[in-house]
């Protein structure tokens, strides 16, 4: 199970802001017992942790896509009242909110129905009691073949993804990672990742103006907290800079730290030492 914890403001704080009331450990040092245990059980935990409201509602928006299976967020005072944190976390759920009792209350429906048709029919004669029961009993054993049909149609789309996210790391062979151009028409970002002997270089490609960007998903300020994509503009998680599709290609400030790639044939391919190049300029400041 892929496990995302949420912290909101002073919560990177804890162990130096009042260690007599919220203890002497770190953030770091509780979400790494944390996450050592989920390892233990066979989970993947990561977190995150951001004193602005706008970085939280993007990392919840976006966690569907990056197929997380459960969230807990720590909003810290943002509890009280951010109305955007509390309609971010419904928008997370209300899909899947509204799907699962549908499927799970449809053959309760068809016994109910049988019942009251039973009734009516043993009252002017038509039927026995027994071949309401019969009837009814039939009506609870096609719920199981409903149920599994709910669990396949609603896990499919997160099997989708996690595939094509499968396909996106998969592409980094013989020293470069190979995107498909056409898969960049949409001017949506797609994100990319790839397994360096230096570390977690994550990436995205968008194209914008007719040409194609590639960007880690990094700034030199805000550090791999990413970014994600509001209308045409892009959005930092961290900071909730809005950054214009033309300033991709330019270092500094907020913007998503620029790598190269080159075109071949139908292609976009950026190459490993580049990304190699690239990741000791996203670890922020």
């Amino acid at each position: 199970m892929k496990i995302l914890y949420l912290f909101g403001p002073n919560l990177g704080a804890l162990g130096t802001r009042d260690p007599q009331t919220y203890g002497p450990e770190t953030l770091a040092q509780i979400m790494d017992a944390v996450s050592e245990r989920g390892r233990t059980l066979g989970h993947d935990v990561s977190w995150r942790q951001s004193d602005h409201e706008g970085a939280l509602v993007g990392w919840l928006l976006a966690a569907r896509a990056e197929e997380v299976d459960a969230i807990v967020v720590n909003p810290g005072a943002l509890t009280h009242y951010s109305y955007a944190l509390r309609d971010a976390n419904i928008a997370v759920n209300k899909a899947r909110g509204m799907f699962d009792p549908v499927i799970d209350g449809l053959p309760r429906l068809g016994v109910l129905g049988v019942l009251l048709v039973g009734v009516y029919r043993v009252s002017s004669g038509g039927a026995d009691a027994g071949d309401v029961v019969q009837v009814a009993f039939l009506f609870t054993l096609i719920g199981f073949p409903i149920r599994a049909l709910g669990w396949v149609l609603g896990e499919l789309p997160r099997s989708v993804v996690g595939w094509d996210r499968i396909q996106r790391v998969l592409t980094a062979e013989g020293g470069s990672v190979s995107l498909e151009a056409a898969a960049l028409a949409d001017g949506r970002m797609k994100f990319y990742e790839v397994e360096l002997p230096t570390g977690h270089a994550r990436f995205f490609a968008i194209q914008a103006g007719g040409e194609i960007h590639t960007n880690l998903d990094a700034c030199e300020i805000c550090g791999p907290l990413g970014y994600f994509q509001e209308g045409s503009a892009l959005v930092c998680r961290n900071c909730t800079s809005p950054i214009a599709p033309m300033s991709l290609d330019r270092r500094g400030g907020c913007n998503p730290i620029p790598i190269a790639h080159r075109a071949d044939g139908g292609r976009v391919v950026v190459d490993v030492a580049t990304l190699e190049a690239a990741l000791p300029l996203a670890q922020g400041h």
